[in-house]
């Protein structure tokens, strides 16, 4: 959190009593008082000055001006995950660590059981962690400089000392658990760490199990002084939405011959004037489904419609007669119906929504789903997706083409940096779009 603290006198109440305020909560601190007061001053009796800022705990504008006098405010980076199976002897295991505790009957729990045989057994986002580590890693080798927007010399030393933390992962589910990695960075004398969650919308199931996550790890290793500061959501960073828009420009270009020469997936226009019977395509992105008791419900949605419109904007679809939409994939049991599912999760549902195609948009032949609410592949992209829908869109006549997910493209490890950077010090601009 980011104090600004003030000193300031009120001439008619306390004219020889200076006090300190922090003008994000109001709270006023001095040697003889502590009160929480609203922040309308009348402008003729306050005078404002400021004193210092402090963001986590940390002076910043003594850090940022003697920067090689003081210890870093953070010790480390944590890369925090879902994890998930790597071979289907670990799928039981790991679906019990998932529904601990949440009353799961058996028959939901085998159809889950098959959905993982079904995609092979093994989940891949483990080893889009392990990939995700190895490109900040590599970032953090190669010393390159901060993106052209950050050019103030402190900024630059914020993005030197970011580059110099050490990176760790852990996961909610699967190992490399959470708790274990907290412990062994405890054991290593860390107690101050910005946590990277691989999730770049919010609902309250999501933030509440990374959050009960930490904590319980923190408890388990028996430091209350650790500390964890997680990074904002991404959802809608430009290099987030720049780099879904490349991976949706690198699935269309694959329908395209170009003989020897592909071209980049930034040059959209000559990728999309070459695209055959363009305006036969529709572009379906998707995120998970939370329950409609999610209390952030329609949080959730109004941040997905805000990252479709900036991606189908970037990408400029609607100029090439391209149709988009967005729906819910994965919403509880296959073997729900449609009503049911309508009832009790955010929809519409992929399904659903795939089988009103060819009556609503006669004209569009080919379905390209852009899993924008995913940062890494998993089992679910897999299953719902590359079987159950590719299934279902060859049975209405439809092409299915899927796009790859952000996962560790090198703008996304860009991204990152600067989400930590924001974090480690307020000197560092928070950049979002929309």
């Amino acid at each position: 959190m980011l104090q600004v603290w003030w000193s300031y006198r009120d001439h008619q109440s306390h004219p020889e009593q200076p006090s300190v305020v922090n003008v994000v909560s109001g709270e006023i601190v001095s040697d003889r008082c502590f009160s929480v007061i609203p922040l309308c001053f009348p402008r003729k009796t306050v005078v404002f000055v400021p004193v210092l800022v402090f963001h986590n705990g940390f002076s910043v504008i003594d850090h940022m001006t003697n920067p090689e006098n003081h210890s870093a405010p953070f010790d480390a980076l944590l890369i925090i995950s879902y994890g998930g199976p790597e071979g289907p002897e670990e799928i039981r295991p790991f679906l019990e660590n998932v529904w601990h505790g949440r009353g799961v009957s058996q028959e939901h729990f085998d159809v889950a059981v098959g959905k993982y045989l079904a995609s092979g057994g093994c989940s891949p986002v483990n080893e889009e962690c392990r990939s995700l580590l190895s490109g900040i890693l590599r970032d953090i080798d190669d010393g390159l400089c901060p993106v052209d927007a950050f050019s103030e010399p402190q900024v630059n030393h914020v993005f030197d000392q970011v580059r110099k933390l050490p990176v760790y992962w852990g996961n909610l589910f699967w190992h490399p658990l959470l708790e274990d990695t907290i412990a062994g960075m405890v054991e290593e004398g860390i107690r101050r760490v910005i946590a990277f969650c691989t999730v770049p919308f919010g609902t309250e199931h999501s933030m509440r199990s990374y959050s009960h996550a930490i904590e319980s790890a923190i408890e388990k290793a028996g430091i209350p002084d650790f500390v964890v500061q997680q990074t904002r959501l991404f959802y809608d960073h430009p290099l987030y939405i720049s780099t879904v828009a490349d991976r949706l420009m690198e699935t269309l270009a694959m329908r395209v011959d170009w003989g020897n020469e592909l071209p980049s997936s930034d040059d959209r226009p000559t990728i999309l004037h070459r695209l055959p019977d363009a305006e036969s395509h529709f572009v379906l992105f998707t995120a998970h489904s939370v329950p409609q008791s999610d209390t952030a419900m329609e949080s959730y949605r109004s941040q997905l419609k805000q990252a479709c419109s900036l991606v189908a904007d970037l990408m400029q679809l609607r100029d090439f007669n391209i149709t988009w939409d967005f729906a819910f994939q994965s919403c509880g049991s296959s073997r729900r119906t449609s009503q049911s599912r309508q009832s009790l999760w955010c929809g519409p549902d992929v399904t659903d929504y795939v089988k009103t195609i060819p009556e609503r948009f006669p004209d569009r032949k080919t379905v390209i789903a852009c899993p924008i609410g995913f940062m890494l592949e998993n089992m679910e992209l897999l299953y719902d997706l590359d079987l159950v829908l590719c299934k279902l869109c060859k049975s209405l006549g439809l092409n299915y083409e899927r796009t790859f997910p952000v996962s560790g493209h090198r703008k996304i490890i860009t991204m990152i940096r600067e989400l930590v950077a924001e974090v480690y010090s307020p000197l560092v601009p928070r950049r979002c779009l929309g």
